[in-house]
């Protein structure tokens, strides 16, 4: 049932996961269908009908957990700027998320990549900064090594690229498989 089908979805198959996917939400409609459902629909380019879930997800949410919020605001902030195209409303996104979370290391990343890229660089370093003080997160502290040479620091810059190589690289050696994209990326 919706075991099977959420595992259609991670593998690339949200397709065939949607008819299981909308008959478990349709039978016992609440935060998990609605999380499993939007996120096959946002897998298939459904994006309206998938926010419309996350924010029925939000409605039915019932925790004094500020986490799952997060994480459903974190979700549409990816779909909104990665899948959709939309980086003003992605980062319109992260920012609850944020706003749920402060120290929400992904969400704060990803929205500083969406400043960076916007021109944005005082905004983009000064959630980078606060990542630096929070996380050993190797890719924020990259991108902060970027933006603090594109600003003229290069030394700085370059202090803060090689030891975001170094903890990539402590990462590649304990967990090869988890990691790689991000190293490779950096």
């Amino acid at each position: 049932g919706a075991q099977r089908a959420s595992l259609q979805v991670a593998l690339g198959r949200a397709q065939d996961a949607l008819p299981a996917l909308r008959a478990q939400a349709a039978r016992r409609p609440g935060f998990g269908s609605h999380c499993a459902l939007a996120l096959a629909e946002a897998a298939v380019g459904h994006i309206e009908a998938a926010d419309a879930l996350y924010d029925a997800a939000l409605r039915d949410l019932d925790t004094t957990s500020p986490f799952p919020a997060a994480a459903v605001w974190f979700a549409r902030g990816l779909m909104w700027s990665e899948q959709a195209g939309d980086p003003r409303r992605g980062a319109a996104m992260y920012a609850q998320a944020l706003r749920a979370v402060p120290s929400y290391v992904p969400a704060r990343l990803h929205l500083a990549e969406l400043e960076a890229a916007r021109g944005d660089t005082q905004d983009a370093l000064a959630h980078l900064e606060r990542i630096a003080r929070i996380s050993r997160d190797p890719e924020s502290l990259a991108l902060l090594g970027t933006l603090h040479r594109r600003a003229g620091d290069a030394a700085r810059g370059a202090r803060e690229i090689a030891q975001a190589r170094a903890r990539f690289e402590d990462l590649l050696q304990r967990h090869p498989l988890a990691f790689a994209d991000h190293a490779a990326e950096f």
